[in-house]
């Protein structure tokens, strides 16, 4: 019984991710390198709208639970930087590009491990006094999507609600030296 809630469980993680996916598509909400160097040059433009998947990085959240999967796989105290190369060095990936690419993102959040990222997302939350209400929200979206409610004016509304919550902490942590790519992805 437990390994069939187990697959249940990682297969509706897996068809949140690819639901958010989708619907970032459909809001043409693609990054490409001008938006983020835009975005990077300009942080106080950025909307609510433009946030992604900021809002799944809280405690509890779809990105930090798949990107701790991933960092367990490899090792959850190595930088940001490391993990990325042994990542496409496995896959073999042309080092050139994995350069190109790692050029995009920030020292700090290179130099730092997922975990000292996260730590620094759930202290800004916690600064602003937002972190209760945003793990609050967090669980009746995860709610709503297992409930089918993707998509809905229902969902559209609570999701954008957790945007606008969240659009001072991407703006702190922008201060603190992260880029508009790491915090949007």
């Amino acid at each position: 019984m437990w390994l069939t809630v187990a697959v249940f469980v990682e297969f509706e993680n897996i068809r949140m991710l690819l639901q958010s996916i989708k619907l970032c598509y459909n809001r043409n909400m693609s990054l490409d390198q001008n938006n983020r160097d835009h975005f990077d040059a300009h942080p106080e433009e950025v909307t609510f709208k433009d946030l992604n998947n900021f809002p799944q990085k809280f405690e509890g959240g779809l990105f930090r639970e798949i990107s701790r999967k991933q960092a367990n796989k490899v090792e959850p105290s190595i930088t940001v930087r490391d993990w990325y190369r042994k990542l496409d060095l496995d896959s073999q990936r042309d080092v050139t590009e994995t350069e190109k690419d790692l050029a995009s993102y920030s020292g700090r959040f290179l130099d730092g491990s997922k975990e000292s990222f996260y730590r620094d997302y759930d202290q800004v939350l916690t600064d602003l006094g937002i972190k209760e209400q945003v793990e609050s929200l967090g669980i009746k979206l995860r709610q709503m999507s297992a409930q089918g409610k993707l998509g809905t004016k229902e969902f559209e509304q609570a999701r954008d609600e957790m945007r606008r919550l969240l659009l001072p902490a991407y703006l702190e942590m922008r201060k603190m030296g992260y880029r508009h790519r790491e915090l949007w992805e």
